[in-house]
C-alpha cells in the first residue's frame, strides 16, 4: 500500500508558521481544520487520525496554546484531506 502524504507534516515539526502562532492565526487554522474534517465526513472519508488531531487542536485552543492549536489543525486539515484523496483509489488490487 502506498500512501501519498503531499503536504502533511510527518517530521512532527511544526509549520514554519505555527512556532509562534498569535490567537488569530490559531483560530484561523482551526477554521480551515473544521472545513476539511467536515468535507471528509461528508464524503464519508473521514480519517480517525483527522478526528483525534481536530479534538486535540479545540483541547489546546481551551489551554491557550496557540502553536499547538496550529500544528494539530494542520495535522487535522492534512488527515482530512488524505481521506478524500484516498477515495479515488480503489480499495485493493487484483
Amino acid at each position: 500500500m502506498c500512501l501519498i502524504a503531499a503536504g502533511l507534516n510527518l517530521s512532527g515539526a511544526a509549520p514554519p508558521d505555527c512556532v509562534a502562532a498569535s490567537r488569530q492565526q490559531a483560530d484561523a487554522a482551526l477554521a480551515q481544520a473544521k472545513a476539511a474534517v467536515a468535507r471528509a465526513a461528508e464524503a464519508r472519508a473521514l480519517w480517525l487520525n483527522a478526528q483525534e488531531a481536530l479534538l486535540a487542536a479545540e483541547a489546546a485552543l481551551q489551554k491557550g496554546d496557540f502553536a499547538q492549536t496550529c500544528r494539530e489543525a494542520f495535522n487535522a486539515r492534512d488527515f482530512a484531506e488524505l481521506g478524500i484523496t484516498q477515495l479515488g483509489y480503489p480499495p485493493y488490487r487484483h
